[in-house]
């Protein structure tokens, strides 16, 4: 019997740092900027970067939902921001 194993690429992306206020939400955050970027045709190392970026959002916050970021507010921090997001061979 021959098995075969596929390996899947890493991507990695660095942290965002803004102040840290409550990390209520964060992970809700990261996936809706990261389904949202899925959904809207980007690849995933920009869904990736959304993701980041809307949590960081989140977590500069009281509660789960006032720094979730508009499609605006995401567009200006994509420009503000300079984030290195790298594929890892495993």
């Amino acid at each position: 019997m021959t098995m075969s194993v596929r390996l899947i690429p890493s991507i990695c992306s660095q942290v965002v740092t803004q102040k840290r206020v409550d990390t209520l939400g964060a992970g809700d955050g990261f996936a809706s900027g990261f389904t949202t970027a899925i959904i809207g045709g980007k690849d995933l190392k920009s869904a990736l970067l959304y993701g980041t970026l809307n949590a960081n959002g989140v977590v500069s916050q009281y509660g789960a939902q006032k720094g979730l970021l508009t499609a605006q507010a995401l567009q200006k921090k994509l420009k503000e921001v300079s984030v290195c997001i790298s594929s890892v061979k495993a």
